[in-house]
């Protein structure tokens, strides 16, 4: 996503904060503030225990000095619901998801990782487009279920999963539309001598998939 556009006074701000400040950083920002482009230098960001004023706002992380993500979360079924109905961009940093079902960003308008580590299994990708450019994935399980987006493009990425399992295309419930698939020049590997579909792309409850 183009993040440099032009943009009205007074509603785009930039901050700089380490991960554990972020959440009150977000939340001193103006109303009226449309974008909010984060420098997170160094530290671990976990938003998911805290209320952030995120909705209907686009959010940019952008990672300095190791920076992290915390969404891993102790239960099943409990994903982090920090941005839903926002767009939320990450780029150049370290996310954890940890490897309980169903993490991820629930509800989330728009999601985008550029740049970045993504660490465990991911479920919630969002209700809307995710988008995955130069990324790294680490996994004992899947990397990725292709689970709440309504599309999904990977371009330049590494998978690596223990079981040999990357991309989990399952539903339980049939969207509107089709959900576009798009897969360009990514590299999967798996840590064990296995012979597996890196994509296993199901029709669960009548879904429709359109795969490029």
């Amino acid at each position: 996503g183009n993040t440099d556009g032009a943009e009205k006074a007074g509603t785009y701000s930039v901050i700089t904060a380490t991960g554990d400040e972020v959440a009150d950083k977000i939340n001193a920002v103006a109303s009226g503030v449309k974008t909010i482009k984060v420098i997170v230098n160094g530290g671990t960001v976990r938003l998911k225990d805290k209320t952030v004023k995120t909705g209907g706002k686009k959010v940019i992380l952008i990672g300095r000095n190791g920076a992290k993500y915390d969404a891993t979360t102790t239960a099943s079924a409990s994903p982090d619901g920090s941005f839903a109905t926002a767009n939320a961009i990450f780029k150049n940093m370290t996310i954890d998801f940890g490897v309980q079902t169903f993490n991820g960003f629930v509800n989330a308008s728009y999601l985008e990782f550029d740049d970045c580590t993504l660490n465990g299994m991911m479920t919630y990708n969002g209700k809307g487009k995710a988008v995955f450019n130069n990324c790294k994935f680490y996994s004992k399980d899947y990397n990725l279920w292709l689970y709440e987006a309504s599309s999904f493009e990977f371009k330049d990425c590494y998978f690596q999963s223990d079981i040999g399992k990357y991309l989990n295309g399952y539903r339980q419930q049939a969207p509107s539309s089709a959900i576009e698939f798009i897969l360009e020049n990514c590299t999967f590997e798996a840590t064990d001598t296995v012979d597996k579909k890196p994509v296993y792309i199901k029709s669960t409850a009548g879904t429709e998939w359109n795969v490029t």
